[in-house]
């Protein structure tokens, strides 16, 4: 949703979330078939095909946007700036740790 000034194609997608093509051309399969994107060819390359969200899949972005606005207000709800600060710096240590242990785990699984 957040690159729709620029072409998208399906290695951008493998890439930025570090999967196998497989899995992304599943994924894809199933966003097609549920109207969610289409893949249009590229002039310059008949092999690529450039990844566009449908109207339907526009909509659907805007109502998940609301949603989780609406949860984070309901669980913010009764807490302090200071009590959310704290929550957050938290949440920024135990993000970190899983990413060193994951790297850890990238690094000994690549000996």
């Amino acid at each position: 949703y957040q690159h729709q000034q620029q072409d998208v194609f399906q290695r951008d997608l493998e890439a930025e979330f570090h999967v196998r093509r497989s899995t992304v051309t599943g994924i894809l399969k199933g966003m097609e078939k549920k109207g969610l994107i289409q893949r249009l060819s590229v002039e310059e390359d008949a092999r690529l095909k450039r990844i566009v969200l449908t109207s339907q899949a526009k909509s659907l972005h805007r109502e998940v946007e609301m949603a989780v606005a609406r949860m984070e207000e309901i669980a913010l709800r009764g807490l302090s700036e200071a009590e959310i600060e704290v929550f957050l710096e938290i949440l920024e240590k135990m993000k970190a740790n899983l990413q060193e242990d994951m790297l850890t785990y990238e690094e000994q699984k690549g000996e």
